[in-house]
């Protein structure tokens, strides 16, 4: 059978692809900021002078940036794999309908085919049988 609501299709296709640059980026992000916490060690001005930066603080940002996209980048890919989801249960519920009304088209012939036999059967003359002898009827 062929797959419907192709919009939805391509809508989850957008929702993965922006959910793999959301990982993608905040990995980027939390290694720039671990370079920045190691490498960059210049005085911030606050307006109340200048202070140091904190290198453990920098690096749990860092950590913060990872986690943070993380999460959001694979739940944004989940959605998209939710769409996906929902099509394929769409398809696989006119399948087994398609099946289920063919099956009963199917009983529906058999029931009829059986009642004709029996009708058949049950005008033909019958043979006076010998006493001991095995009737199937």
């Amino acid at each position: 059978m062929q797959l419907r609501y192709r919009a939805l299709g391509t809508i989850a296709n957008v929702y993965q692809i922006i959910g793999a640059f959301i990982t993608i980026g905040a990995v980027l992000l939390a290694i720039l900021a671990v370079i920045n916490a190691i490498f960059n060690r210049s005085p911030i001005y606050t307006g109340y002078g200048y202070i140091q930066p904190n290198l453990i603080g920098q690096l749990i940002s860092a950590a913060g940036i990872l986690i943070g996209g993380g999460i959001t980048g694979i739940a944004t890919y989940a959605v998209g794999e939710f769409f996906h989801l929902l099509r394929d249960l769409e398809l696989n519920t006119r399948e087994a309908a398609a099946c289920a009304e063919e099956t009963a088209l199917y009983t529906r012939q058999s029931a009829a085919l059986l009642q004709q036999l029996l009708q058949r059967r049950s005008q033909q003359p019958t043979v006076p049988r010998q006493t001991g002898e095995y009737d199937p009827r």
